[in-house]
């Protein structure tokens, strides 16, 4: 959404960057956000633009931002109303004119009252508030988004499929999805790697069956371990070259041979 925004907003050619908050090294948060001078602290070896540099003339995404430290709040509110800042050991201040957009999956209201985000960053970034529902709450979406999803694993690959079975796409679509995309994402890239040719058919799927889309409890029997039949599938697929089977599983082969040894996969 937030790269639907810079791109309506004909900023096609301008500077684009997306900062994950919970990612940002707390002692390097200032760093990432507003860059560095050189020899401003032991590793910094250059000059460095941050962020907020980077995307001047364009859009700066700030993804998670409810992870953001109280400090990292203060010298990102100071920012936001006056559009400057110094790099990090600098004496020059550095003006910008840029886009900020944030997100967040937490209750910022909530935190706001909990003490735990500051109330004036919160009115400083609710200017303009897109709310996005789950994707349970649009099933209408789901279908169209597993087929985008299917066609851009597939095409690349040479890989010819030819959509989804109805019963498949009734799993689909009454599947309440707590991962949301990602979720159907990953789904649809591994139930592609399973299918390899035709229709995706409801044993590809292997959606999980527990309460609240939990997967189920392991069975005390080996051969109905949802896991067990997942690897068994995979590992047919790629002719048991394991190899092969954990690089289309997107797991390191050490990870493969842990989970074959535990699962009793010979």
């Amino acid at each position: 959404m937030a790269r639907e925004v810079h791109f309506q907003a004909g900023s096609d050619e301008r500077p684009f960057i997306a900062v994950s908050c919970p990612a940002l090294p707390e002692s390097l948060v200032e760093s990432e956000l507003f860059g560095h001078v050189k020899g401003a602290f032991t590793g910094a070896v250059a000059n460095r633009a941050g962020c907020f540099e980077l995307a001047d003339g364009g859009t700066l995404f700030l993804d998670e931002i409810a992870d953001l430290s109280a400090s990292a709040q203060a010298s990102l509110l100071r920012v936001l109303e006056t559009r400057a800042f110094r790099r990090v050991g600098g004496a020059r201040e550095v003006r910008v004119d840029l886009r900020v957009i944030a997100a967040t999956n937490a209750s910022l209201e909530g935190l706001v009252a909990a003490g735990q985000f500051r109330q004036d960053l919160f009115y400083r970034l609710n200017v303009y508030a897109i709310p996005l529902l789950p994707l349970r709450e649009r099933r209408e979406d789901i279908l169209p988004l597993a087929g985008h999803f299917l066609s851009a694993y597939a095409a690349p690959r040479g890989v010819r499929l030819d959509g989804f079975s109805p019963e498949a796409g009734r799993l689909l679509t009454s599947y309440d999805f707590p991962g949301n995309a990602r979720e159907l994402r990953n789904l649809v890239e591994r139930a592609a790697i399973l299918c390899r040719s035709g229709q995706i058919l409801p044993e590809h799927l292997n959606l999980p069956k527990g309460p609240g889309g939990l997967p189920p409890a392991p069975s005390a029997q080996p051969d109905d371990h949802p896991e067990r039949a997942y690897l068994l599938s995979a590992l047919e697929a790629a002719r048991w070259n394991r190899r092969q089977a954990a690089k289309d599983l997107g797991i390191p082969y050490s990870t493969l041979r842990y989970k074959m040894q535990k699962l009793g996969i010979a």
